[in-house]
């Protein structure tokens, strides 16, 4: 997919100004922080929060979870398990789509191989997190982020 990418934009870094009103920064606990880093902390509450509403209160969430579980027993109730997992791809690419945005606010430039380096890390919170767990992925990422950080 980078080389996709890199053959249709190019190579080279893209500026991704954001709005000039994120630029400014604001006082906490005595420290300065960016608004955009308080941006993007509610951006990823509000999409956990919401995951985690649409698996574990609706309708379609719930297929989802059983379709994970047992496919044939939920395709024999009459439930098309394809369409929901059809979902569930449409819903993984907006939030890649609002993850690729958010990170080129943070970073301030868009590169097609922007993300490899976070691979590992993603995939130690998921394994760290639980396969099927959104509050454990969430817990995990935290987790895995102040290690790092720590560790530098």
């Amino acid at each position: 997919v980078p080389a996709l990418l890199a053959g249709i934009w190019g190579s080279d870094a893209h500026k991704f100004p954001g709005p000039e009103a994120l630029g400014d920064t604001f006082g906490l606990l005595g420290a300065r922080v960016p608004v955009n880093r308080l941006v993007l902390v509610a951006a990823a509450v509000v999409v956990w929060a919401a995951l985690k509403l649409f698996l574990d209160r609706t309708r379609h969430g719930l297929v989802v979870r059983a379709g994970v579980e047992d496919r044939a027993m939920v395709t024999a109730l009459g439930i098309d398990v394809r369409k929901a997992f059809t979902l569930v791809f449409a819903i993984g690419g907006a939030a890649a789509a609002l993850g690729g945005a958010l990170g080129g606010l943070y970073f301030g430039s868009v590169d097609p191989r922007q993300g490899t380096s976070l691979l590992i890390f993603a995939f130690v919170v998921v394994v760290t997190g639980g396969m099927g767990s959104v509050s454990g992925a969430a817990v995990a990422s935290v987790v895995i982020g102040l290690v790092q950080q720590f560790a530098n």
